[in-house]
Order: structure tokens, then sequence, then C-alpha cells
């Protein structure tokens, strides 16, 4: 089984190689690395120029700075592998990342079409005690490592229970749901992750693979665009059922809480 392992890329030389690294050390080793740099102006080519001997396969694109959207559309349509990993330029893959998710794979008897899977938040170098999965006790209960389509778009409601670090599909996936949308620069994985529940049920693994990194430069990133986002997203989706419209708007906080924590670039 071939994976895809898609790193999108904007002016991020001061944590992309510790990354790098990361995926060089993965206990499973059958994979392609895919690298689209979104207009960089930094000193990122050159770090991925340095560290590109780390990888038997690899593959390399760069084009005019279009948004997280389009730097994950463009990396995808060059994948060749089964499954598609997604890690993003700062944050770290654990060891057996992809093996931990492989084996969702094979004990759903190749039915896991959509995983994620559990994470830690890595600030000033230090290692949260807490997982990402502890503030979802439906998730902590849950022994089947399965949550059915319908649950998982009901839960989305609420609130994202999927760290993008962690993001694992089928190149199904990718062929049904399409492209993300590029209008979204805040709220563009999320509404991935919606679409997606509209064809497939979601599964996840317990174990910690990835650590998201929280630094200084995410938030310079927050203005006006990333607080009126989410409410253009919830009209344009529910316009024609005014319940579902009124109640998401009311509960709008849980997306600002979401951009509060998953904003990248």
């Amino acid at each position: 089984m071939l994976i895809s392992i898609v790193v999108c890329v904007y002016n991020g030389e001061k944590y992309l190689k510790e990354c790098l690294l990361s995926i060089a050390n993965q206990s499973y080793q059958n994979f392609e690395v895919i690298i689209y740099n979104d207009g960089s102006t930094d000193n990122s080519e050159k770090i991925i120029f340095e560290n590109k001997k780390l990888f038997s396969n690899f593959q390399y694109h760069k084009g005019q700075n279009g948004g997280l959207a389009h730097a994950r559309n463009s990396a995808f349509s060059f994948a060749k592998g089964d499954y598609f990993a997604v890690i993003d330029q700062d944050d770290i893959c654990l060891p057996t990342r992809l093996s931990d998710q492989i084996k969702v794979v094979t004990n759903s008897k190749n039915k896991a079409k959509f995983i994620f899977g559990n994470s830690k938040t890595l600030k000033n170098n230090k290692i949260s005690n807490e997982t990402f999965f502890d503030n979802y006790n439906f998730i902590s209960k849950n022994k089947s490592g399965k949550i059915c389509k319908n649950k998982a778009r009901s839960i989305l409601l609420k609130t994202c229970f999927v760290d993008s670090e962690t993001w694992f599909m089928h190149r199904e996936v990718y062929d049904l749901i399409g492209p993300l949308n590029k209008e979204l620069k805040y709220l563009c994985d999320f509404d991935y992750f919606f679409r997606i529940s509209s064809k497939f049920d979601f599964y996840f693994t317990k174990q910690v693979v990835s650590y998201w990194r929280i630094h200084d430069n995410q938030q310079t990133s927050i203005n006006s665009a990333a607080y009126t986002e989410p409410i253009f997203w919830v009209i344009n989706n529910f316009k024609f059922n005014k319940n579902i419209l009124l109640y998401l708007l009311m509960g709008l906080k849980s997306f600002y809480a979401y951009l509060r924590i998953k904003i990248k670039k």
C-alpha cells in the first residue's frame, strides 16, 4: 500500500526541517513525499532541496501563493498513493503514524476510507500532557473506532473533532468529494471534513500520531475575515433550512473556538 504524504509549505523555514525529519523516520516506509511550495519568499525551498535526500520517493512542486486550499488541492493532484496523509510544515509525525493508521484500515477489512487520530500540542518545545481526544468524551468512550457518517455530520455542526495533522484518506474520498473550497481561507479543512461526512463513515485511532505546533506566526494571520467566514459558511450551507440556519448562527462560538486553535497560515 503506497501512502502519499502531503506537505504544503508557505514561508515555513523555521520548522520545516523538523517536519521532514519526522516523515523520514516513519516505521512504515512505503510512501512518497509530495511537497507543494505555495509561493514562499523565505528559505523554505533551500531547506526542501537540502533535505530531499532523506527520501527515495519525492516530488516537489511550486506555484504562486494561492492559499491553503489551493496548495492542498495541487498536492493531492500529484499524489500516486492509495491513501493520502496530511501533515503541515510546522508539525510533527510520530514514527508510527502511518503504521497506526494503516492498522485501522486493515482492522476494518479495508472499509475505512477516512481516518483521523489523536494528537498533542507542541509549544516552545514542550509537549502537552493533554491529548486532543481528552476534549471529546464521545471518542474516549467509543470502543469501535468508528463514527457513522450521519453522527459525524451532526457532531461537526457543534465542534470539529478532527485534527488536520492526523488527516488520512483513501484517494476514493478525494475523487468523490472533489477539491477543497478555495474560497475558504480559514475553514477549508473543516468544510472538507463536513463534506466527507455526507458520503463516508469516520474511523480513528486513539494513538497519538502527530504533534500540532503552536507558535506566534499563527496568530498574526487572524483578521476580520477569520470571523466573518464562518457566518458566510453557515448561510451558504443552510440557507434553505431556516431551523438549522438559526441554530448554527446562534452557536457560532464553536466555529470561533475552532479558528483560534486551528489557523495555520
